[in-house]
């Protein structure tokens, strides 16, 4: 099994997953499944659209932003209201050494796919220094 920054739950998924926790996180909703050579997370998007998820791989973190409008061809009253539409945003922890080539996205029926491969720690040689 290969040794990787990212070998136990905590350090690659920060406060089970970092969050821009606003009203809409939990439409969010995360599994992580871990296998030898990747993670695979299926994040839930019900009602997104492909053209309205941003995916972003900055400084180890992984933000995944989503948003939906409802389409009204007419004023509509509302009595009762759960459905939720608007921008929505949540970042995972996933490392420094995670790339953007490392990662595969897909969006299936709601559920939005990311594949992460698994990366093997860089490993500095110690560097000496001379005394004058």
């Amino acid at each position: 099994m290969k040794n990787n920054v990212i070998t136990t739950f905590n350090p690659f998924f920060d406060f089970f997953l970092s969050s821009d926790k606003k009203d809409y996180a939990h439409s969010m909703d995360t599994d992580i499944i871990e296998y030898n050579d990747r993670y695979e997370m299926k994040i839930n998007l019900p009602n997104v659209e492909k053209e309205n998820i941003k995916l972003k791989l900055e400084d180890g973190y992984l933000k995944v932003e989503a948003s939906f409008d409802e389409k009204t061809e007419e004023e509509k009253k509302y009595i009762y209201r759960e459905r939720k539409y608007g921008s929505f945003a949540r970042s995972y922890y996933v490392g420094d050494e995670v790339k953007y080539d490392h990662i595969n996205a897909k969006l299936d029926k709601g559920v939005l796919t990311l594949t992460i491969k698994k990366t093997e720690p860089v490993k500095e040689e110690p560097q000496y220094i001379n005394i004058d």
